[in-house]
């Protein structure tokens, strides 16, 4: 038999059978059915080559539609969120301070510590005024909180009211707000950090801030 007779032999038999190699000092064996016994040296000949195989992580691939949004209602709202929220401080303080000092009037009217009824009577209604100013200081922030929920998301909203330095790359433009929509039945991206992988075939890296709370009016899935 020729040379290149037993290369297509070995070569169309490696299809579909097991190969079971042979030491060099190996006592032969004979073949189990539907295989084939190559010596290392016509291994070597036939170009066959063995490794193991690599270890890679499936990524599942979803096909949806981002939208970028326009940043300026979120910081918009962003600074009525922390407007209300130091406007709440500020109340919060000054009915302390309030309550303190009408405290310390009773107490010194109530010994005779030279602090009239009267003085005592105004620190008491400066304190009333101040924790009424508290409750409504409180009621605006709560009003805010609640409308940046509903519009945003509650991540979103968080991180708007605690001034997140996300909002400084997205006033200045070195960063985008997308909204990705995921086809009905979709299930939630696992990871924060998920691919954007554009028509053109660019890739995007974009970090997953959460589900969000508008609905895209064409893809009615689950939108992020």
């Amino acid at each position: 038999m020729s040379t290149h007779s037993r290369y297509c032999r070995h070569a169309c038999s490696i299809v579909g059978c097991v190969l079971v190699f042979a030491g060099a000092h190996a006592a032969p064996a004979a073949p189990a059915h539907g295989s084939v016994t190559l010596t290392p040296a016509s291994v070597t000949a036939s170009g066959i080559q063995v490794a193991p195989l690599a270890e890679s992580r499936y990524a599942r691939q979803i096909r949806a539609i981002a939208t970028v949004l326009d940043p300026q209602p979120l910081l918009a709202l962003a600074a009525q969120l922390q407007t209300a929220r130091a406007a709440l401080d500020a109340a919060n303080a000054q009915a302390h301070a309030a309550t303190a000092e009408a405290k310390r009037a009773t107490a010194l009217h109530r010994d005779g510590d030279n602090t009239s009824l009267r003085e005592a009577q105004a620190a008491a209604a400066a304190a009333a005024a101040a924790r009424a100013k508290q409750v409504a200081a409180a009621a605006d922030a709560r009003a805010e909180r609640a409308t940046a929920r509903a519009q945003w998301g509650a991540v979103l909203a968080g991180e708007a009211e605690s001034g997140s330095r996300s909002f400084g790359a997205l006033a200045d433009g070195s960063a985008a707000l997308l909204a990705v929509a995921l086809p009905p039945g979709s299930a939630a991206p696992a990871g924060r950090t998920i691919h954007i992988h554009e028509e053109n075939g660019g890739v995007l890296t974009a970090t997953l801030i959460g589900p969000s709370s508008r609905a895209d009016p064409v893809v009615q899935g689950p939108t992020y």
